[in-house]
């Protein structure tokens, strides 16, 4: 898997857009006050830091949340399952500290990222279908046809399936790619 857009990045940049894969989901300014405080890095920073990945489209804005007074953001669907991968391969000692964290994270994404895991490990996955809602087909586009997440699109249900199928080849030919070496799950 190329990680060269990741890798370009320097470690603070590389270890919040990691954070943020980790979390899935909606980012709560919250989690980015607790990132500050375990990296030790200042949050003015922190916020800068989000801006420069959301202007790099990593990251992308979920709106104004009026309780904190801040902005919400999210990863953008083309780089989670990517920079996970990213994670757990190159920067695997950051994940003991993630992990340590009392941070809220979705249910669906805690449990795709569980899954990757395993996948990763080659070890059996058992995610119910549930968790394979079709707004969460775009984030697998990117990663389709990566060895590694072959056993976690195998767990998709009938349907979710067929609309990742549908979509995949979409992709393929938007971005004029071919698959002949059939790496496409089937």
């Amino acid at each position: 898997m190329d990680y060269k857009k990741y890798e370009a990045l320097d470690k603070s940049r590389q270890k919040l857009l990691c954070f943020c894969a980790f979390i899935g989901g909606n980012i709560e300014p919250q989690s980015l006050k607790e990132y500050a405080k375990i990296s030790s890095v200042a949050l003015t920073k922190v916020t800068s830091y989000v801006k420069e990945l959301t202007n790099g489209s990593f990251l992308q804005s979920e709106g104004f949340d009026w309780r904190s007074h801040d902005y919400i953001y999210q990863i953008t669907p083309a780089h989670y399952y990517r920079v996970l991968h990213f994670l757990f391969v190159s920067r695997a000692e950051w994940l003991v500290l993630f992990e340590s964290l009392n941070i809220e994270r979705s249910a669906c994404f805690s449990t795709l990222y569980d899954g990757l895991k395993k996948s990763i490990r080659k070890e059996d996955i058992n995610i119910p279908s549930f968790y394979f809602t079709g707004n969460m087909i775009p984030y697998f586009i990117p990663v389709g046809m990566e060895p590694d997440f072959t056993p976690l699109i195998r767990c998709f249900p009938e349907q979710t399936f067929a609309g990742f199928f549908e979509a995949m080849v979409v992709y393929l030919q938007e971005y004029d790619i071919l698959d002949t070496n059939d790496k496409l799950p089937q």
